[in-house]
């Protein structure tokens, strides 16, 4: 299993209100164990990648390796822009994340 930082932690202008987003590879069964453990709500599911609220903590659960290419990539890019409103930083990884499921 890996995992890092993403988001306003890393790219953005973070305050001590922001949450902290982690991407973890993990099998889907481990990122439905974790959403039952930590879920407070309704998770977002996109078929490849699941994302669960746990207080001021989203977990980024990716059971696909193309995906967890994708955040890292995505967060390498965005850091080096930084900082990085929000808005922007989903177009960029909408970008990163595009080129790698054309194949």
């Amino acid at each position: 299993m890996q995992a890092f930082i993403t988001g306003s932690q890393v790219y953005g202008e973070p305050t001590e209100n922001s949450d902290v987003d982690v991407v973890i590879h993990c099998s889907k069964d481990v990122a439905k164990e974790l959403e039952k453990l930590l879920g407070e709500g309704p998770s977002n599911y996109d078929g490849t990648v699941r994302t669960v609220k746990s207080g001021k903590i989203n977990l980024i659960l990716c059971h696909l390796e193309q995906d967890m290419k994708a955040w890292k990539k995505g967060t390498k890019i965005l850091k080096i822009m930084q900082p990085v409103s929000s808005k922007k930083a989903k177009e960029v990884l909408d970008e990163v994340r595009g080129p790698m499921y054309d194949h």
